[in-house]
């Protein structure tokens, strides 16, 4: 299996679609694009999340809280409490245990305005969301055309017959776990000695390849397949660096304010994740219907069911829109470029805090 998140497809075949039981109580249950579930408790609703958090280091329980509170409060709903399960080595002692708790009581409160007003004026804020925007949009939009492109695009007669849809969406899929599980093991220490912006760059930019060589395959299968494998072994640097990037600005930004901006940066971390699903599937949906695109199609014809039109408002989907945006990352990303200089400001911060 891919490290990381099931895609869309993947997710409701193995899981969702397979959950039978269902209690008149549970009033939002496991969906595609839903953070969230929505339980009836008579009087009033609960609503309820969690959240994993991978690739931060610094700063992980804040961000830990953050990201499942967040998830609560893009519902409308205000979060009233969490459940924590806290695993440390037998090496840790109380007073490194408390030292937490008596960093959070140093850290000034700042309001929404002085979030909104710190993160809005650095540069490096707006470079980092941006690149998880087109990183998270451009996934999903693959995602959400994966099947598309292997009934209609693919010429799936290398597995016997032009229905073998299934076959090439499978294979594509396995073809893009093994470089993500491969890449998994490298990427921290990677980044440990080139640095999170040079990998992630060069990441892209192999990627940015892969799609490449995904479009020049024309539907076949060999290349098509070694692209993909190239695509996502490329954004893996970005799917497993991305909050320990964010946790960096969160950090420098209480260098230069002197305020946390973890609220507000992951409740708009939170909502571009959850936004991406449900608009690059409305987005994709409009661009076949302006292509005409047939949705009573043979699958058994294969690519000849679709115009040529249509095949090609597929493949933009699926290949096109992430090999741009993969580009686009790579020089956003170029412009990252506070870690020269963040261990002397965290240095700074905990010497601020120590003198309080």
């Amino acid at each position: 299996m891919k490290v990381g998140k099931l895609d869309n497809g993947t997710l409701e075949r193995l899981i969702i679609n397979k959950i039978k039981c269902r209690r008149p109580e549970v009033k939002k249950s496991a969906a595609v694009g839903e953070d969230c579930a929505v339980i009836d408790f008579g009087e009033y609703n609960c609503v309820i999340s969690t959240d994993p958090i991978t690739g931060a280091v610094n700063d992980i329980g804040r961000l830990a809280v953050n990201v499942s509170c967040n998830d609560i409060a893009s519902n409308g709903v205000e979060p009233l409490g969490i459940l924590l399960t806290v695993l440390l080595p037998p090496s840790v002692t109380e007073e490194q245990m408390s030292q937490g708790a008596e960093e959070e009581k140093t850290v000034k409160t700042a309001s929404l305005k002085e979030q909104l007003s710190a993160v809005t004026s650095e540069k490096m804020w707006w470079i980092v969301m941006l690149f998880y925007m087109g990183f998270q949009w451009s996934g999903a939009m693959k995602n959400g055309s994966m099947t598309y492109f292997c009934k209609w695009v693919m010429d799936n007669t290398f597995f016997g017959t032009a229905d073998a849809w299934g076959a090439s969406q499978s294979l594509l899929s396995i073809m893009g776990a093994v470089p993500m599980a491969v890449a998994a093991v490298a990427i921290v220490p990677l980044c440990n000695k080139f640095g999170k912006r040079i990998v992630c760059m060069v990441g892209m930019l192999l990627g940015a390849v892969g799609g490449v060589i995904a479009i020049m395959g024309n539907g076949q299968i060999v290349p098509v397949a070694i692209g993909v494998a190239l695509k996502c072994l490329g954004s893996a640097p970005a799917c497993y660096m991305i909050l320990a990037m964010l946790a960096d600005v969160i950090d420098h930004i209480e260098y230069k304010f002197g305020i946390r901006t973890d609220g507000l940066t992951m409740s708009i971390y939170s909502s571009i994740m959850v936004a991406a699903t449900p608009v690059c599937n409305s987005i994709f949906s409009a661009i076949l219907n302006a292509s005409g695109y047939d949705q009573a199609a043979d699958i058994a014809l294969g690519t000849a069911a679709q115009t040529a039109a249509a095949q090609t408002a597929i493949s933009v989907g699926y290949i096109w829109v992430e090999t741009i945006a993969y580009v686009i990352c790579a020089i956003l990303i170029f412009f990252f470029t506070i870690e020269k200089d963040l261990p002397e400001e965290q240095k700074a911060i905990a010497a601020r805090k120590n003198n309080k």
